[in-house]
């Protein structure tokens, strides 16, 4: 004989066991359905900070993200492999984006990054050779400045320094040197002036710093806050897996948090030296950049008005159509 509440326990059991088996499924189907290989193309620099502190804290893998990564020595030789599929998602700056949307490619910007700080020292410094006669900018006309590639974000911003200080941008001969050669390069004499970007600059000063002269901060005195980096996608691949460019840039903003609250941690320390191998003592002697995964359309602007300016300008739709929503969560 079933009494009253041997019939209701036995209802109850049956209906938490359906519920237990459909949230199983459900689970499964997720993750059969969503789990999924994003291979990025990325650059070992600060900026990185946040994506890799989301990888090491399980934020992508959360979000059923495994990253393929691989690096390169700047992000706008990235940028020619997201255009042809080789990759799905990329680390650039901000001026190499746009350069490509000007050519015709479908990027867009899919989170933000690094942004310089509102005052100087910043992550970026010009210096030159103490035993040289070239101590500002009007020393630099005829002469060779070094920046990592040409038509990037430092080389626009050098342009716009000089300009600033009453020198012909196009009197310069600005010439590719990869950052960890910059400095021997100066040492060297082979370039007149070179662009340090940290940990170069930190290293650099490390080393040589009786033989460096600073000349001058290229973003801090030519624009506040300004932006240099982010991440980006094709809008093919976006349109295709809006889903996985949600969850990624979810992941991305956690790692931004979490980056903004823990400056200064041993836990960021070592996931910095994780991926630059820079030791922490060094790291504490370091100038970092700002972080924020919101993209601001103005700041973007600026930059294009300033591409325009130094001849890299061509047509551009208006920034709020490069911006994807995940940049602006």
């Amino acid at each position: 004989m079933i009494t009253r509440r041997r019939a209701l326990g036995r209802i109850g059991t049956l209906a938490v066991g359906a519920a237990a088996g459909a949230a199983g499924l459900q689970t499964l189907a997720i993750v059969a359905q969503e789990r999924v290989k994003l291979r990025a193309g990325l650059v070992p620099v600060i900026d990185m900070a946040p994506f890799h502190a989301a990888l090491k804290l399980g934020y992508y893998q959360a979000e059923g993200i495994e990253i393929d990564s691989t690096p390169a020595p700047g992000g706008a030789a990235i940028l020619p492999a997201l255009a042809a599929g080789q990759f799905d998602i990329a680390f650039s700056n901000t001026v190499s984006i746009l350069l490509g949307i000007q050519e015709g490619l479908e990027f867009r910007f899919i989170t933000g990054t690094c942004l310089n700080g509102p005052e100087p020292p910043d992550v970026l410094a010009l210096y030159a050779r103490s035993d040289s006669n070239i101590r500002s900018a009007k020393d630099l006309a005829g002469k060779r400045i070094s920046s990592n590639t040409r038509n990037n974000i430092i080389w626009l911003r050098i342009r716009a320094w000089l300009d600033k200080h009453g020198v012909d941008p196009g009197s310069a001969n600005i010439v590719e040197v990869p950052f960890p050669q910059a400095a021997d390069a100066l040492l060297g004499g082979q370039i007149d002036a070179a662009s340090l970007y940290e940990p170069f600059m930190t290293s650099a000063i490390e080393t040589h710093g009786d033989r460096l002269v600073r000349l001058g901060w290229p973003f801090g005195e030519t624009s506040k806050a300004s932006l240099i980096s982010q991440f980006a996608a094709t809008s093919g691949f976006i349109d295709k897996n809006p889903g996985v460019i949600e969850r990624f840039a979810r992941a991305q903003a956690k790692g931004v948090d979490w980056v903004n609250k823990n400056r200064g941690s041993r836990e960021l320390e070592e996931i910095i030296a994780g991926y630059t191998r820079i030791p922490p003592e060094r790291q504490r002697k370091m100038v970092f950049c700002s972080f924020d995964a919101n993209l601001d359309p103005a700041k973007v602007q600026e930059i294009a008005d300033l591409m325009k300016k130094h001849g890299i300008g061509g047509r551009l739709p208006p920034v709020e159509q490069v911006i994807y929503k995940t940049a602006r969560m």
